[in-house]
Formats: structure tokens, sequence, C-alpha cells
């Protein structure tokens, strides 16, 4: 593997480079996979570049880790070759073909949510490496996280008197689902009803199956708006354990729910006292200043998660979860200890690495210049899909992310459309992987070219082709 490919989509490499060791597993029995150093040593890149690897693997259910043994892949029936997908059949998992071909050599990616177009911090993170390592020979390993991060998340998200964290209310793990899985075995909500806001994040929506947890959707229109009512009678009706809402951004629309409406529903929340799950993946990538729903809820009974992966790229995808003071105990017992069972420490000098980047500002300088990029990038890609496509598609100009929630403006068969262009070596991300009870059936999400010169002519072709064929 070349430095210019690690250094770019390398996690997507090794991906791959997996993938093939566990389709030549045959049988029933457990395939032991490389540790995460040796397989780093083999294709020259970082251990936390094959660790999210590994993490997306973990969460398709391909592999599973074993405490103090490493990765093993358990044998499965190969998935058939892209050439197979004739027919609507091949693969009836909309989810599962997605991950699927989302390394295939040549495919134009349009569902991808990363906003970065490779590894922007890779260089600053190197450097800042160096200086540690020199600093320090080895570095202890924390396994609630590095000391040092925790202050600095803590500092960031202390905005008011009202609302102020320390480094004690801050725990890390190996990625966002790493610790939405952890939040959940925590909070003991097993066979309850959790309410989510929907588009949703495919990771959160395994998270909470997995979990086992009865789960009741809020739609958002295309402005982003919910229905207080529906809200209220599933509060009312389905004695929701927990509601799970985005900071301001929600992250697959890329839209903002109305402060009036998220005060609202605050108040509704609190005359319930049911835990609320804030989801600030996506905050950093709103193109204006919004009021973060934190402000709003009941500090007693909110939980605050998110990851590094949109703020600093690949290389960065821990996830953190924020505990206040006033819901610490018993919740932070229960944090720590589902921590500690894990047994799964993050390199030390990555976290290092990373604090150093927030206490210089490198992270600020960073993030205005992405969302000044992307703001420029999709409003030229809002104003392509509708020049080009307006009479199939409504494309409303989002208020932040890294790509366009559109819908069709006739009813189709979203998965037609999504096999068409499947084949045509084009993958989008249909509505319906963003909801588990089939919202979002007339939906697609169009990630923006990373050079932000907008779609070639080929693939918008395709596209009113695909719209076109999968008409009702």
């Amino acid at each position: 593997m070349t430095r210019a490919a690690a250094r770019g989509y390398a996690y997507q490499t090794v991906y791959a480079y997996l993938a093939s060791l566990i389709a030549e597993a045959t049988g029933e029995h457990k395939i032991r996979l490389p540790s995460l150093r040796d397989l780093a040593s083999r294709l020259d890149v970082s251990v936390s570049t094959v660790q999210h690897a590994y993490q997306l693997l973990e969460s398709e259910g391909r592999i599973m880790s074993v405490a103090k043994s490493g990765y093993y892949a358990v044998a499965s029936p190969a998935g058939p070759p892209l050439a197979a997908l004739a027919t609507p059949t091949a693969e009836p998992d909309l989810l599962q073909s997605l991950y699927h071909h989302a390394c295939t050599p040549g495919m134009w990616a349009l569902h991808r949510s990363d906003p970065w177009p490779g590894d922007a911090f890779g260089q600053a993170l190197t450097t800042r490496e160096r200086e540690i390592r020199r600093q320090h020979r080895s570095p202890d390993s924390h396994p609630l996280g590095e000391p040092a991060l925790r202050r600095e998340l803590a500092a960031r998200y202390t905005q008011a008197t009202h609302h102020r964290w320390c480094a004690d209310d801050v725990y890390l793990a190996a990625d966002l689902r790493a610790t939405l899985d952890i939040t959940l075995a925590a909070l003991d909500i097993s066979g309850r009803t959790v309410m989510i806001t929907t588009p949703a994040s495919p990771v959160l929506l395994m998270a909470l199956d997995a979990a086992g947890l009865d789960v009741c959707e809020l739609p958002l229109d295309m402005g982003g708006d919910l229905d207080l009512e529906r809200a209220a009678h599933y509060l009312r009706e389905r004695a929701v354990a927990l509601v799970i809402l985005s900071s301001t951004l929600n992250g697959p629309q890329g839209a903002l729910v109305p402060d009036t409406t998220r005060q609202a529903l605050a108040k509704l929340l609190d005359h319930h006292g049911t835990w609320v799950l804030e989801d600030d993946d996506h905050g950093e990538l709103c193109f204006s200043h919004e009021t973060p729903l934190r402000d709003w809820v009941a500090p007693e009974r909110l939980l605050v998660c998110g990851s590094f992966a949109r703020t600093i790229g690949t290389e960065a995808r821990y996830g953190y979860l924020l505990v206040p003071p006033e819901a610490r105990s018993p919740m932070t017992a229960s944090v720590r200890q589902r921590l500690l069972q894990r047994d799964f420490h993050l390199p030390p000098v990555r976290q290092k690495a990373i604090a150093r980047l927030y206490q210089r500002r490198a992270i600020d300088g960073q993030l205005r210049s992405l969302r000044n990029g992307l703001k420029l990038n999709v409003g030229r890609l809002v104003q392509q899909l509708d020049d080009s496509l307006g009479d199939l598609l409504c494309v409303p100009m989002p208020a932040g992310g890294s790509g366009v929630w559109v819908s069709s403006r006739h009813a189709i068969d979203v998965r037609q459309v999504y096999d068409h262009l499947l084949r045509r070596h084009i993958l989008i991300a249909p509505g319906p992987v963003f909801s588990s009870q089939g919202h979002h059936s007339q939906c697609l999400r169009i990630a923006c070219p990373v050079n932000g010169r907008g779609l070639p002519g080929r693939v918008i072709a395709e596209l009113r082709k695909a719209l076109q064929s999968g008409r009702r």
C-alpha cells in the first residue's frame, strides 16, 4: 500500500482486504484475523486505520471480537458479484447491499456521509504524535479515555454557568457504535420503548436493534419539522424510556428542527421525566450558529454523544459520551463498569495528539474552512440537481452537512432506482436505510463530490433514467 493510499481512503482498502479473508472462510469454524498491529505493519498504515476497518465489519455483524484474544470471522456464504445484481432480489437488504458495495473499485460513491475528502488532519496528527513520543516514551493507557482529551471535550461543551462539564463527565469509546452500545447497556432499558427522529444514522438504528429495543419513529418532513401531537401520543401511550434527538443538525437530512418545536418537545420530555440522548455527531457541520438541544433539556436526564469522525476524519473515529453531574449516579457507575468490561484501550498517543489539536485551536480553523467549503459545494449540487432534475426531484437547500436530501415528485420504487444505479456503478443512499420502519421511501441522500465540481453528466443522466424507470 502506498503512502498516498494510506493517507486517503486507506481504511477502505483494509476493509476490502479483510473482507477477502472472511470470504475465504469455510465451514462453521471461527477464523482468527490478524491483530491490529500485525495488519498495520503488513499494510503500512496506522493502527487506528486498521481499527476503523475492523469496527465497520463488526458493526455489520461479519466479525466478532473476543476479549484478550482478538477478532474472529465466522464463515458465511459469499455475496453475489456485482454483475449478478440483475434483479432487485439479488440482495434483499438495502443497508447490507450499501455496505457490501461501498468499497467496490470504480464505484461512484454518492452514499457517503464523511465530509472530508481524505485524511485532512493526517499530517497534523503525525506531527503531534512525534512530539508526544519524544516527551513520553510509553504513554499510559486509560480505559475511560485519555484525561487530556476528556478535559478538552469538557471545556468545548461548557458554554454557560448552568451547563458546566469536567473531564469526569466525559467517556471515550472505540467509535460511535461502541458509544451507543455502552450507553444503551448502562441505561438498562432492554425491551422498552425508544423514540427517535428519522431519517436517523444507520449506525444508531443498528445499535437500537441489537439492544432489543422497541423503536417508535418521528419522521421529519422535508423542512425538518416533526409532528408534536404524535410525539405526545408516544410519550403518553408507549411508556417511552429514552428519546434520541439531534443536537442541532439532522445528519442524513441536513435539516434543522425549528427552535419552537424543539422547545415544545423539551417541555413534553421534562413533563414525562424521560431520558434524552442528544446526538451531536453532525453538530459541527451546521452552516449557522444554532442553540443546541441541551440548552432546553433538564440536565439530570440528559446524555450527549458524538464522535470525532465529522471534525477530524477517518483517522480518528473515536466516539464520546457526556454524562452531566446531575445524572452521574448511578449512571456514571454503570458507564464506567461497561467500559471496563470491554477491556478495550484506545491508542493513547493518538488521543493525546487529538487533544493537542484542540488545545492549539487547529480544529477550529479547519472546521471554519470545512463548513465554508461544504456550504459552497452543497449549494452548487442543489443548483445542479434542481436545474437538471427539478421536474423529478424536490431539492431543498440543507442547513449543513455534506450532501442533499431529495424527494421524488412522483411515486417511485426506491429499490428499483437503487438497483438501476448500482448496475451502473453509482452508489446512492436510499431513504429507507435511515429508518427501521420503512419511512422515507420516496427519498434519496446524495453526497457532494469531494472536488466540489458537481456531478458528471453521465451520473445526472443515469439518475434521470433510474427515477423514470422506477416510477410506479
